[in-house]
């Protein structure tokens, strides 16, 4: 019976030196588990350092693209919208220039007949229509492209149409001279028709002039200047005022 609790105790001290030996090798793994972790940090620190500043930078680069990106946007767009707003207003000057050119066109189709309807009666006044003829003729000669006129050419036109109207004041005050003439039917439907246009070539003149005022306000405005000279905008001229153009000839009836 001696025998059995001895080889009990030995059972138990193998166990107990089986368990130290345990508690060993778990206290060796774990030293090992802590240990790498921190080993490899030092090792990829340097790593995901450089790669966070690679995705700053990358970040700010296109914060600043995207920033460039909406002025570049926002310049082109105010660039879109003042070019076609100074070709609009352009347009208005060209147009109402070309309405001017209608109305002297309008009185130039009346001279023919009032100069016949006044030979009839003023036989005497052959150099006052002559003048008139031959002003007429001069005006003809002279054409001006609305969309390209230059100031000495809508000089020389003004002055042709202001010799014009002088002449025709010359040869409606005849009229004054030959009672038979200015009672004739023809001659008073010529004088009203000359008289309602050299109205309407005023009116003309004015809208034109400004619709001029307008367009060079426009094109020599700050910012729009810069974008005029680009693009070749150049200012426009306006109608002088003058006596033989402006006023109508007096119409006496």
């Amino acid at each position: 019976m001696e025998a059995i609790p001895a080889a009990a105790s030995e059972v138990v001290a193998g166990a107990a030196a089986v368990a130290a030996a345990s508690e060993e090798v778990a206290s060796v793994a774990a030293v090992s588990v802590a240990e790498v972790p921190a080993a490899a940090g030092k090792r990829y620190i340097p790593l995901v350092r450089k790669t966070l500043l690679s995705t700053h930078k990358n970040h700010q680069k296109m914060k600043k693209t995207t920033i460039l990106i909406i002025v570049l946007a926002v310049i082109a767009l105010w660039a879109i919208k003042a070019y076609n707003g100074m070709v609009a207003i352009q347009e208005q000057a060209t147009n109402a220039l070309a309405n001017v050119q209608s109305a002297y066109q309008r009185r130039a189709d009346l001279i023919p007949n009032l100069v016949e309807t006044v030979k009839g009666y003023a036989t005497h006044e052959e150099k006052t229509l002559t003048e008139v003829v031959e002003a007429r003729s001069k005006v003809s000669q002279i054409t001006i492209d609305p969309s390209n006129c230059t100031p000495e050419q809508l000089a020389e036109y003004q002055k042709a149409q202001g010799e014009l109207g002088q002449a025709l004041g010359r040869l409606i005050a005849i009229s004054e001279s030959y009672p038979d003439l200015k009672a004739n039917e023809t001659f008073m439907d010529l004088q009203k028709q000359l008289e309602g246009t050299e109205n309407r070539i005023n009116e003309a003149r004015n809208k034109f002039n400004s619709a001029v005022t307008d367009y060079n306000r426009q094109i020599r405005s700050f910012p729009n200047n810069l974008l005029a000279g680009i693009f070749g905008f150049q200012t426009m001229e306006k109608f002088a005022a003058d006596e033989g153009a402006q006023n109508a000839p007096k119409v006496q009836f």
